[in-house]
């Protein structure tokens, strides 16, 4: 029943950070291996139940994008400079600056941005106040403005 509730949603979230929708779809397999492993460990402190899963979520993407860093440089490297549109290139930039952003900013611009959540929602995502989700927002705007006005970096 866990799966199914939340597994779109947890498979949404690495794919996009991980910008891959089958190792969006490894990552989402394996936060629910953990989960499920580990769910005598879980204890009700007041956050939802989906906050858990995003923390392991979360961890799940950041080792497989460590797990990845090299082989990706590599092929980065490899490969001969992109002819791109403005527009592809403009949202190329876009979502590097994001990648920039301290985690909670970029989590909360993500969901607020990408997956359309209201400020309540990301809140209960993110096991945080609505206050807190708000103020990582105007944080990471700001950010985002800034960087986006400095040009490519």
């Amino acid at each position: 029943m866990l799966f199914h509730r939340f597994h779109n949603e947890i498979y949404r979230f690495a794919a996009r950070r991980l910008g891959d929708r089958d190792a969006g779809q490894d990552v989402a397999a394996e936060t629910f291996a953990d989960a499920f492993a580990s769910i005598h460990r879980f204890r009700w402190q007041g956050v939802p139940f989906e906050a858990w899963l995003y923390t392991i979520a979360r961890r799940r993407t950041v080792d497989h994008l460590r797990a990845n860093a090299r082989r990706q440089t590599e092929e980065l490297r490899d490969r001969p400079a992109p002819d791109h549109s403005d527009g592809v290139i403009e949202s190329t930039r876009l979502r590097e600056v994001i990648a920039q952003l301290p985690p909670t900013e970029r989590e909360v611009v993500e969901l607020r941005f990408m997956e359309d959540l209201d400020v309540a929602e990301t809140a209960l995502r993110l096991g945080k106040r609505a206050g807190a989700v708000r103020i990582a927002q105007h944080r990471a705007l700001a950010h985002l403005r800034f960087a986006l006005s400095e040009g490519p970096s």
